[in-house]
């Protein structure tokens, strides 16, 4: 609609002047070669208009061809030029096309290369180092992506993992826009490696062992593939592992937990508090329970079925 009102702005200007003025001839002198920054090819970025100063200022943003893709190259006839002008202007005026017969048209843009690619990668990489402490995280692609070319603006980046826990990804994606416009959408596969030092067992373990420190160095490895690798040596102490250990093995969270103050079958005493009102009563854990574990017990006096915490050895914690 907008294009419809323009175009007629442009007819009731150029037949205004036509009534006004005596036929009159318009020169378009075509340039050899030209340079555009857009996606639209004008007159006037094409020739000089001349002879006609009014009439050369209503055709100068007038559109005579689609600009090629940044960085791109094309050819346009000036008679091609001449014909979409001259079906613009009244009978009355005269066209002339002078200077050159072809005009080369390159539309400016800016080239990515895969540097650029890969820098920007390894700068998000490097701000996601916050959330594994002393890691050193690492993208190689399995190969370099191949550059191309965006159209003049402000360009943005956006890095996105594949994983959106960063480790495992196979491959990152890239978006850049233009303006706020996406104008590329790249995925690049490629191997993350996550390297940070984790507990590694100094000698063999087995299934049922308490644990220390001291039977643990850290060593920097890959964290991609581990689950939940331990990473403070001071917090295995007092584990016990679930399943036995190689050395040189590394120790994750699963394979050890915080051995049970109370086990199943055994008597335990029953805590209910309100304020400074205590009552306490015996009962038999259900299973085993590590310290702040809520479990089930049996009252021994109601036979009643509770749920409580475990607050130390032999005591449970109910609720009123």
């Amino acid at each position: 609609m907008r294009l419809g009102l323009a175009f007629f702005s442009f007819l009731v200007s150029v037949l205004t002047l036509a009534v006004t003025m005596p036929a009159a001839a318009l020169t378009l002198d075509f340039h050899r070669e030209t340079t555009v920054g857009g996606p639209r090819v004008t007159v006037g970025d094409v020739a000089d208009c001349l002879d006609g100063e009014l009439i050369c200022q209503a055709l100068l943003d007038r559109e005579v061809a689609r600009a090629p893709a940044p960085g791109g190259l094309m050819r346009l006839a000036a008679v091609e030029v001449g014909k979409t002008v001259r079906r613009l202007l009244p009978q009355e005026i005269e066209l002339e096309l002078t200077g050159a017969a072809n005009i080369d048209i390159r539309r400016v843009g800016r080239q990515i290369t895969a540097d650029d690619i890969l820098t920007r990668i390894d700068e998000y990489l490097r701000d996601q180092a916050a959330r594994f402490p002393e890691a050193e995280i690492r993208f190689t692609p399995t190969e370099r992506p191949l550059p191309f070319m965006l159209p003049e603006g402000e360009i943005s980046w956006e890095i996105i993992p594949a994983s959106p826990g960063l480790l495992g990804s196979s491959r990152i994606a890239v978006l850049l826009k233009v303006d706020g416009k996406v104008r590329k959408n790249l995925s690049i596969p490629g191997k993350l490696e996550v390297f940070a030092p984790v507990a590694v067992a100094k000698e063999a373990l087995a299934k049922g062992d308490l644990l220390s420190p001291e039977q643990f160095s850290l060593e920097k490895r890959d964290l991609s593939g581990l689950d939940a690798p331990v990473t403070n040596l001071q917090t295995v102490a007092g584990l016990k592992l679930n399943r036995s250990l190689k050395a040189g093995e590394i120790l994750t969270n699963r394979a050890a937990q915080t051995p049970p103050v109370v086990h199943r079958g055994e008597l335990v005493k029953l805590v209910a508090r309100q304020g400074a009102m205590l009552v306490t009563a015996q009962g038999v854990a259900q299973s085993d329970g590590a310290l702040g574990q809520m479990i089930r017990v049996e009252n021994s006096n109601s036979k009643k079925i509770v749920r409580g915490q475990v607050s130390g050895p032999g005591v449970v914690e109910v609720p009123l």
